[in-house]
């Protein structure tokens, strides 16, 4: 028996990814077909396309995917198309805006395709250092915006944002 397989790392040998229609992603492990699968990322931002969490629909764990690239373009598509929907976080250009009003901030904002304006209550938990550039801010609705590298932004856009830096 394989030991990697006894701890839950699956390979391209034990399971097989499609579309399942509407969206969905399914997989195929064995003669076992799991119409509806989620993926998550167990390290989301030091490795992207490591160690990915394979879920049935009640979020009963199939396995974990040690790295997508030990798996055939098309199952890499696939899954990199999941990926997307789960951790949809458009990118922030421009920040015209930031308010502070009564615990909450207010960003008025530039992003990929358009404007945004949100609000983001308890910003020294919501506004995330991933690194030494990258930010990652979370709105009162749950939904993530990211900034790729801080220093890229605009003078008048970095100063909006600063006095909120940690």
């Amino acid at each position: 028996m394989n030991t990697l397989t006894d701890i839950g790392i699956l390979s391209p040998a034990d399971i097989t990814f499609y579309p399942s229609g509407e969206g969905f992603l399914g997989a195929r492990l064995g003669e076992r077909d799991v119409p509806r699968v989620t993926v998550a990322r167990a390290l989301p931002f030091s490795h992207p396309e490591r160690y990915l969490c394979i879920q049935d629909e009640e979020r009963h764990e199939l396995g974990i995917l040690r790295d997508l690239r030990d798996f055939p373009e098309d199952q890499q598509q696939l899954l990199r198309g999941a990926l997307r929907m789960r951790y949809f976080s458009p990118r922030i250009l421009e920040i015209r805006s930031v308010k502070d009003k009564m615990g909450y901030l207010y960003l008025d904002v530039r992003i990929e395709g358009g404007d945004r304006v949100f609000a983001v209550k308890d910003f020294s938990r919501n506004l995330r250092a991933i690194d030494a550039h990258r930010l990652m801010i979370t709105d009162v609705e749950g939904n993530r915006y990211q900034i790729e590298d801080i220093d890229a932004l605009d003078i008048k856009s970095r100063r909006r944002l600063e006095p909120y830096l940690l």
